[in-house]
């Protein structure tokens, strides 16, 4: 994402920041067309541009970065001259920050390339809450004492805990892609469960027994 934006406002290079747990400082944690040392460095939220959208969760655009007072220090043998950023938002929450700039003479964002990048940023809130999502689920896969498996609404079978390899006798690699009816003893028995959590209030099903085929 980061990337397509540089290339879309047509502009030098840029950065992806995160807020840390406490939202007191923003880690670099994707840059485009910057050296690798600048990734992973961490900036105090204050009136630079990216504390700027942290405080307002709003976008924030600089011209003639180069003589701004607030610019970071850290930037400067960058000699960016022109600085635009949005707030990565998810759910009124700001998760971090996307900056493009650029290091032409006399180049000014307009209102156009910022509102483009704040689509941008959007996406890149969903990237991240779906990431975020896919993490937690494993966590809680890998914890689970119970066998687990995971599948999407065609039925096939996307991923499963070691508890699901240790129950069935198949490795995580057999059973991915694999349909998951072709693991019940009775292959309507994947229909009649999804009928039923489909059905569901809370898309939730229990008081329901059924019988799985093993590998041996």
């Amino acid at each position: 994402i980061l990337d397509r934006s540089v290339k879309l406002l047509k502009a030098n290079g840029g950065g992806l920041y995160l807020l840390d747990s406490a939202k007191s400082s923003l880690k670099l944690v994707a840059a485009s067309n910057m050296s690798a040392d600048f990734e992973g460095r961490s900036y105090e939220i204050g009136p630079s541009v990216i504390g700027q959208v942290v405080n307002t969760k709003r976008p924030y655009r600089v011209s003639n970065y180069r003589n701004w007072p607030h610019r970071l220090q850290g930037y400067d043998t960058l000699n960016f001259t022109a600085v635009v950023a949005v707030p990565i938002m998810w759910q009124e929450q700001i998760w971090g920050v996307i900056t493009v700039r650029d290091v032409q003479e006399g180049r000014e964002f307009s209102q156009e390339e910022e509102d483009l990048l704040v689509l941008l940023g959007n996406l890149a809130a969903i990237a991240l809450e779906n990431s975020r999502q896919h993490e937690t689920l494993e966590r809680l896969m890998e914890s689970a004492i119970h066998a687990i498996i995971a599948i999407n609404e065609d039925g096939t079978i996307l991923s499963c805990n070691e508890q699901a390899e240790k129950l069935l006798g198949y490795t995580i690699s057999e059973l991915i892609g694999r349909p998951v009816e072709t693991l019940y003893f009775l292959s309507e028995d994947a229909r009649i469960i999804k009928k039923r959590m489909l059905t569901s209030k809370n898309g939730r099903m229990t008081d329901h027994s059924t019988y799985i085929r093993s590998k041996t």
